[in-house]
């Protein structure tokens, strides 16, 4: 029942109380009765996506070592990991549900750095974390 119908109704009823118009409290109860038993049409809304524009936390990548086969660490769970290595060229693995990342790499040398970032859902993307590749 609308707001302004249960207040109307109190009024009605606290009115004929106060009166002690036994008659009026019945057709006030009467009244209440019949307006509990109407039923508005029913009305939809879409509930939009928030507008994400946050970037995710940089990754934690663990230390990389010459001839690694992976470039590992941590991201935001489900972000898209993108690492560019030494020759720019890039390589991406997706986090998983806990944030864990591996990302496929090959021909890593000592000395060399690689940079790695993580872009979310909304193509928000971190600040990049840079590894330099250690001696294995």
């Amino acid at each position: 029942m609308a707001l302004k119908q249960q207040q109307q109704l109190t009024k009605m009823v606290t009115s004929a109380f106060q009166l002690a118009d036994w008659k009026k409290v019945k057709q006030s109860l009467s009244q209440r009765k019949t307006l509990q038993n109407n039923t508005s049409t029913p009305t939809t809304a879409t509930v939009a996506k928030a507008d994400d524009k946050t970037a995710p936390d940089a990754p934690v990548v663990n230390p990389v070592k010459a001839g690694d086969k992976a470039v590992t660490g941590t991201a935001e769970a489900g972000s898209t990991v993108e690492v560019t290595l030494p020759d720019g060229t890039k390589a991406t693995a997706t986090a998983d549900k806990d944030g864990n990342f591996s990302v496929p790499v090959s021909g890593l040398e000592e000395g060399q750095t690689v940079s790695v970032t993580a872009k979310d859902a909304s193509n928000n993307t971190s600040t990049p974390t840079t590894a330099t590749v250690a001696k294995s």
